[in-house]
């Protein structure tokens, strides 16, 4: 589903190809409501407090998380982030194929 790489810093960093326009993806990720059905593990609910997507230029959607050390980050990796990723792109397809 997605390519996982770790940067020279040692971030880690997750590239997907999508079988959809980019105008439905970037729907799927700028529209509240799409994003809130697919973001997240299966067993989780996304509400969007508040969203502020800006029109004109252009969008970079990157996704960072913070760790102090390698062995923090590959136990990040280790939580179970894995399944919450794959539901997400599971659930995105699904938003992707209806909109």
């Amino acid at each position: 589903m997605f390519n996982r790489t770790v940067d020279d810093a040692g971030a880690p960093a997750s590239t997907r190809t999508f079988d959809a326009s980019p105008d439905r993806v970037f729907r799927a990720h700028c529209d509240p409501e799409l994003f809130g059905r697919w973001i997240g593990p299966d067993d989780t609910i996304a509400e969007i407090d508040h969203f502020d997507r800006r029109t004109g230029g252009r969008t970079l959607l990157t996704t960072t998380s913070l760790v102090d050390s390698f062995e923090a980050r590959d136990a990040f990796v280790a939580s179970g982030m894995e399944a919450g990723v794959q539901d997400g792109c599971r659930k995105l397809d699904a938003v992707l194929a209806e909109t």
